[in-house]
């Protein structure tokens, strides 16, 4: 079930506050606000991509579920947390502030980033 599906097409509004759409069995975020003024917490869902991800202006908290990759995934200005997830395709990490990914995904995103990216993107 999309986003869409469950409320409706948002994608040209803005949320202004923090925006909670977790255990909601979500597969994507198609129909997503553009932009959350606050923190956006979408886990325990089934979310397979970032495509669709709203700017978020706040914390993102998108763990447990089935991302697989960075791709579409903008910069992230507070916490971000997408820890027990599938990713293996780091060739789009953005910058992130503070994340919180499992040990092993962690070491390989660092040491993509040393390979890859300036050292202010680590």
């Amino acid at each position: 079930m999309t986003f869409k599906e469950l409320y409706g097409d948002k994608s040209n509004e803005v949320y202004n506050g923090n925006l909670d759409i977790s255990n909601k069995n979500l597969t994507s975020l198609e129909g997503i606000y553009k932009k959350i003024n606050g923190n956006f917490y979408c886990y325990n869902n089934q979310i397979t991509s970032f495509e669709h991800c709203p700017d978020i202006k706040g914390d993102f908290y998108c763990n447990n579920n089935q991302i697989t990759s960075f791709e579409h995934c903008l910069d992230v200005n507070g916490n971000f947390d997408c820890s027990n997830n599938q990713i293996t395709d780091f060739t789009n990490k953005r910058y992130f502030k503070n994340i919180i990914l499992d040990d092993l995904i962690m070491k390989k995103y660092i040491e993509y980033g040393k390979i890859n990216f300036p050292q202010y993107l680590i």
